[in-house]
């Protein structure tokens, strides 16, 4: 299924994506939104990084069932 992350100013993030083995599945930039595809995934739950160029950061957990 695909998830979407829409982001409410359109300044440039990086999105990183974790197994819960710590393995990198996705590394990506983006400005307001991108969509990922995780029909290739496992079902679990994953770890969502998104960071902007002043290092602020998001984490948030995905769980694909």
């Amino acid at each position: 299924f695909p998830v979407t992350i829409r982001m409410e100013n359109s300044e440039l993030v990086q999105l990183i994506i974790y197994d819960l083995q710590g393995r990198e599945l996705i590394r990506t930039n983006f400005s307001s939104m991108t969509t990922i595809i995780t029909n290739e995934w496992e079902t679990g739950c994953y770890m969502v990084k998104i960071t902007n160029d002043n290092g602020l950061l998001l984490t948030k957990k995905l769980v694909k069932h």
